[in-house]
């Protein structure tokens, strides 16, 4: 393009792609939350505040019964169970996207869901506060209580990573 601004110069480049059933999109003309570092900068924040370098200590202070190796052998699960639905995750975003009538809301929609039941089971872990009654203090029940709450939060990150990757990339 010249620098004078000349008539000759040509129209600005519009990139557009053919997404399966999808109309013809203009990427310029895409909604920010479409923007991979908007994405990525958003679920940065929320995976520090649910899964932070804080979740150990939280874990020992909800449940006296949770000892140093048993917070790693939850996170060992949680981490197992991220890897193995991670791929069951992108094909469940790939799914919705195709069925999907505009690009990017099929793997929006799934996204936000598994952000919300990743939120909904960090929310879990103050449930056996307000519920002294059913789960006493030192209970097993509020061991396995805290580790089905990381285990539904493990679901949903191996969902959310995947999915995200597939907002950015596609």
């Amino acid at each position: 393009m010249h620098s004078n601004g000349s008539p000759t110069d040509p129209p600005p480049l519009t990139l557009t792609a053919k997404y399966g059933n999808h109309n013809e999109v203009s990427r310029r003309s895409s909604s920010i939350a479409f923007r991979p570092r908007l994405l990525y900068s958003t679920i940065f924040v929320w995976s520090t505040l649910t899964c932070g370098k804080f979740t150990a200590p939280l874990l020992q202070q909800l449940s006296p019964r949770f000892s140093e190796s048993m917070i790693g052998m939850t996170f060992a699960l949680q981490y197992a169970i991220v890897a193995c639905l991670a791929g069951w995750g992108g094909s469940l975003s790939d799914t919705q996207e195709r069925t999907s009538s505009s690009w990017g809301w099929g793997r929006l929609k799934v996204l936000s869901l598994a952000l919300s039941l990743g939120t909904l089971a960090f929310l879990g872990h103050g449930l056996p506060e307000w519920l002294n009654t059913v789960f006493p203090k030192d209970g097993t029940m509020v061991l396995v209580w805290h580790i089905s709450m990381r285990c539904i939060y493990a679901v949903s990150l191996g969902i959310v990573a995947p999915c995200l990757d597939g907002l950015a990339l596609a």
